[in-house]
């Protein structure tokens, strides 16, 4: 009967323990706001209990000596894991919800699961606990401790005053430090009471002779405490920070009629019509510099508002600025327009010149030959002077274009020189001078080069153009270095005398044949 009854009772008794540890499980997933946080834990929770339903079966249900002791062995499996959990629990403090764990805790997690190991398979080795030689049946009456355990306790020890120290570090309550003693306590209660049990003290066997529900209570206790102060953050104390608020705020029900405000608040702006039309718009100015807000929540919507004197200064002198700047930006705006047309007159003015001084004395030719146009009355002599004009106007035009073409590039086709000769003679031919040229010249050259050749080429003319029949150019390439030659035919009884860069051979009276050599690169040869 009496051992019916203690059967009964210690059932009943951890019966009681377990579902205290269901209420605040539950309890903690209902208050703990962070995912992370509330995942740890609850799983510290659920080891809790697991520990308690092994207690309960090893000490009411099973009486076998060998079971009991692997019962006892399993005790192990939450002992270790849960300090490993609290360093999780205080690691997911204000991490994000998708943020994995760090490499250290998973370390931490493979170390727990080798120390549970060792101690499920204390029988093969006995470094957790060790049993008399002369036992027959190894129980947890008599026994006594290995290196294993210290190191399990040392290791159990370690991860709960480090994730202690981290929780500190992350705290960002104001005066936390004047409650640092209320975790404390716990955590210092069961390191004293585990060495007073190892030690066997009466006083431990006397009034907390099981263990187990002596260490859980003293975790419960010791994680309840950090919630109270703060350490670990919970929706417990949501009032009090809703009524430390600056803003006026206010929540109502469906109805708009007003539950709570974080100060006593306007009730000619907090009035069910303003808000029911507040909530329609999402937002509303009030008064000046006064905006009221809402958002719906369950069960109800909340209201708030906003002075946004400051903003409005803000944007005030941001548009101020805006101005100043638009302003300054027209001005520079307009800088740049004067100073680009400037740069295009100048280099108009630039291009003008560089015509005027290279076919200056062209220009100065056509000008007398328009003056005697204006003044000659002959027929036969106007189309003279106009066969002349044509001819300085076709070098004029071609000379200009190659310093045109300068500006941008550099080399040009032979071709072009052909073209230039190719109008020069057509001009002359008006003039009764007959003129041919060949150029084996194809491939780029230098457009310096071109221009030098065209220029001898029309110098020649002008020299020998009063009493010249007819001529005929050559240009080619020979080795590093251009060779022009021209073959002119004059009227008989002049005799010509040309400039000291050709080279003049004559052939007969009436006939000459003029060269010029000119380097690639712009050198007379």
């Amino acid at each position: 009967m009496e051992t019916y009854l203690g059967t009964t009772l210690g059932l009943t008794r951890s019966f009681i323990y377990i579902c205290l540890f269901i209420v605040w499980a539950a309890y903690i997933r209902y208050r703990i706001i962070s995912l992370k946080t509330r995942r740890y834990l609850f799983g510290i929770a659920i080891s809790i209990i697991i520990w308690m339903c092994i207690r309960t079966v090893k000490y009411v249900f099973v009486a076998d000596s060998n079971l009991n002791r692997i019962l006892w062995y399993m005790y192990y499996i939450p002992i270790v894991s849960i300090p490993v959990s609290a360093l999780g629990t205080v690691w997911s403090i204000g991490k994000i919800k998708d943020e994995s764990s760090p490499s250290w805790i998973k370390g931490l997690l493979w170390i727990s699961i080798l120390l549970i190991i060792t101690v499920l398979t204390n029988d093969f080795h006995q470094l957790v606990f060790k049993f008399p030689r002369e036992s027959l049946v190894f129980t947890d009456e008599e026994y006594g401790y290995s290196i294993g355990y210290f190191i399990i306790l040392a290791f159990c020890i370690v991860c709960a005053i480090t994730a202690f120290i981290i929780l500190l570090s992350k705290c960002r309550i104001p005066k936390t430090k004047q409650m640092i003693w209320l975790p404390l306590l716990p955590i210092g209660l069961s390191v004293i009471y585990t060495i007073c049990y190892i030690k066997k003290s009466s006083f431990a066997i006397k009034f907390a002779p099981d263990m187990t529900i002596s260490i859980c209570l003293f975790i419960v206790f010791m994680f309840e405490s950090c919630i109270v102060s703060g350490l670990i953050q919970s929706n417990t104390h949501y009032k009090e920070l809703f009524n430390s608020l600056e803003l006026s705020v206010g929540i109502t029900d469906k109805n708009y009629q007003l539950y709570t405000s974080s100060h006593p608040l306007n009730s000619s702006i907090f009035n069910p019509k303003l808000m029911e039309k507040c909530q329609q718009e999402s937002s509303m100015m009030i008064e000046k510099n006064l905006r009221l807000s809402s958002s719906e929540i369950s069960g109800g919507y909340v209201f708030w508002i906003d002075d946004l004197s400051k903003i409005v200064k803000i944007v005030d002198k941001l548009q101020d600025i805006k101005e100043s700047l638009e302003e300054r930006h027209e001005l520079v705006r307009e800088e740049y327009r004067i100073n680009k047309e400037k740069a295009r007159l100048e280099e108009i003015n630039r291009l003008y010149y560089q015509v005027q001084q290279t076919t200056k004395s062209q220009l100065e030719r056509m000008n007398e030959r328009i003056c005697q146009l204006k003044k000659t009355e002959d027929i036969h002599e106007e189309k003279v002077i106009l066969s002349e004009i044509l001819w300085l106007g076709a070098y004029f035009k071609r000379r200009n274009n190659f310093l045109f073409i300068a500006e941008t590039q550099k080399k040009i086709l032979g071709k072009e020189l052909e073209y230039c000769l190719k109008e020069s003679i057509a001009a002359l031919e008006f003039l009764n001078i007959k003129g041919s040229y060949i150029v084996q010249i194809k491939e780029e050259i230098q457009l310096l080069d071109i221009i030098d050749l065209y220029d001898k080429f029309e110098l020649i003319i002008e020299q020998t153009r009063e009493f010249l029949k007819n001529f005929v150019v050559f240009i080619k390439k020979v080795e590093t270095y251009y060779l022009m030659d021209i073959n002119l035919s004059v009227e008989p009884g002049h005799f010509v005398e040309f400039d000291s860069i050709f080279d003049v051979e004559q052939e007969e009276e009436n006939e000459y044949i003029v060269s010029y050599h000119l380097e690639q690169g712009g050198r007379c040869k």
